[in-house]
């Protein structure tokens, strides 16, 4: 009868041995087996007690376009929008329409640049080559002299202005401006001086800014106005509102494509 009784406090014995040979359950043990998805330790606490990070999650819903490592040489592509300051996007840059580059239209594809910089993250003087465009014998992306100007030079005190244009050969950097071939002139028939080799690009705020040279040389400020579906870079944004109307200030901003 004694052996009887035994077995089954014996079994009973066996029984919480099972379940706890080495002291309570870890997460790694019996209830994470039984509760798969009952996780409650960040990845810190993990670590800090001995165990490997939780497994990734495998999340659904929209996929972000990275943006790419910056290697010196690569080639980048991206598309330009306006901004304003407050960071509101107003305007995309479109295709050449009677020789000027405007506004994204509906229906149309956007430019579509690409460029390489010297540098990881930045670069001056740099070429931009309109793999979308729809002037195909004017393949870069520069600046042109605007029509009513009083000389070739933008500056403080003078409403000059540039426009975007597609240009054929392009100018070596920091040139003065020159007639080359470019699609306004194309269009006009009247030959006009441009430059090509005038951005400068930061990668770290993906900002683009165009830098005219004047015929002495100089760098002189530069200020980007939209207005009526058309993009204008001056020296002076007071003195080309007294002469043209109002205009809103942006910055021009790349999208990788």
């Amino acid at each position: 009868m004694r052996f009887l009784f035994s077995l089954p406090l014996l079994a009973l014995s066996l029984l919480f041995c099972g379940l706890n040979v080495s002291g309570s359950p870890t997460l790694e043990g019996d209830v994470a087996r039984r509760s798969p998805a009952f996780n409650p330790l960040t990845n810190a606490q993990r670590l800090a007690r001995g165990l490997p990070p939780n497994p990734p999650v495998r999340r659904t819903g929209a996929v972000l376009k990275p943006s790419p490592s910056p290697v010196p040489g690569s080639k980048y592509y991206a598309t330009i929008e306006a901004r304003t300051d407050d960071g509101k996007t107003v305007a995309k840059l479109g295709q050449v329409d009677k020789g000027i580059y405007r506004f994204l239209a509906k229906g149309q594809s956007p430019a579509k640049v690409s460029f390489s910089l010297p540098t990881s993250n930045s670069g001056s003087n740099l070429r931009l080559t309109d793999v979308n465009t729809n002037v195909p014998e004017f393949p870069i992306i520069g600046l042109v002299v605007g029509d009513g100007n009083t000389d070739q030079n933008i500056r403080h005190g003078s409403s000059n202005y540039l426009q975007f244009v597609g240009i054929k050969t392009g100018t070596s950097p920091n040139s003065t401006p020159q007639f080359i071939p470019n699609s306004y002139s194309d269009f006009t028939k009247k030959p006009q001086v441009a430059e090509s080799d005038v951005w400068s690009i930061d990668l770290k705020t993906l900002t683009l800014t165009p830098q005219w040279i004047n015929t002495d040389g100089s760098k002189p400020d530069v200020h980007i106005l939209i207005a009526n579906g058309n993009f204008f870079v001056t020296g002076d944004v007071q003195e080309w509102t007294k002469k043209n109307g109002s205009g809103t200030s942006v910055k021009l901003v790349l999208v990788w494509a």
